[in-house]
């Protein structure tokens, strides 16, 4: 489901603190969610010439680039209008939290 090791090793780390946190009826469908919305930025970095694998050489333009595309897929309703926000805002935060950069506040 994701190719690169960073983002799934971000994913696996996020869903085990965020499973270990948060008991709700809907736990799981939202830690699914997030999981997905790396899963589709994992998707879109395979088009780099690096396949994505470079955590380093992630750009403005790499999260702009997975934006548009979130944009693309509600607009041919392949995608509902409430989802978006839900995968893209914390898969952006996501990177950043896991490589121990400055996230979008810091």
């Amino acid at each position: 489901m994701i190719p690169q090791p960073w983002p799934r090793e971000s994913a696996k780390r996020w869903a085990r603190d965020y499973l270990s946190r948060v008991r709700s009826k809907s736990t799981s469908s939202h830690a699914r969610q997030h999981v997905n919305g790396l899963a589709k930025l994992a998707e879109t970095l395979r088009a780099r010439p690096d396949s994505g694998l470079d955590l380093a050489v992630l750009s403005r333009a790499d999260i702009e680039n997975f934006l548009n595309g979130m944009s693309f897929l509600e607009a041919n309703g392949r995608m509902t209008t409430n989802r978006p926000p839900t995968l893209a805002a914390p898969t952006c935060a996501w990177p950043a939290t896991f490589s121990g950069r400055p996230g979008p506040s810091g």
